[in-house]
């Protein structure tokens, strides 16, 4: 199996046989980091995927009001 760099951490690593295309090492801070960037990446490019992650923060917010004024805590 071929090693290859990650570009994160500057480690090398073995790519997974299943997946040979693999570019990120599997360190959790690593696959955050790829998670991160592949979504702020999409967000600025493709409008229909930021419509709906903003959708879906309104929901949420909608759904929890009572998050951001701090009474959630207070419940447990």
């Amino acid at each position: 199996m071929k090693q290859k760099v990650c570009p994160y951490c500057q480690q090398e690593f073995r790519c997974s046989r299943f997946h040979p295309e693999q570019v990120v090492c599997s360190f959790p801070a690593c696959q955050r980091r790829r998670s991160a960037d592949y979504h702020r990446k999409k967000l600025a490019e493709d409008a229909e995927y930021r419509a709906q992650c903003e959708h879906s923060q309104k929901m949420w917010k909608k759904n929890n009001p009572d998050y951001l004024t701090g009474t959630c805590a207070s419940k447990s």
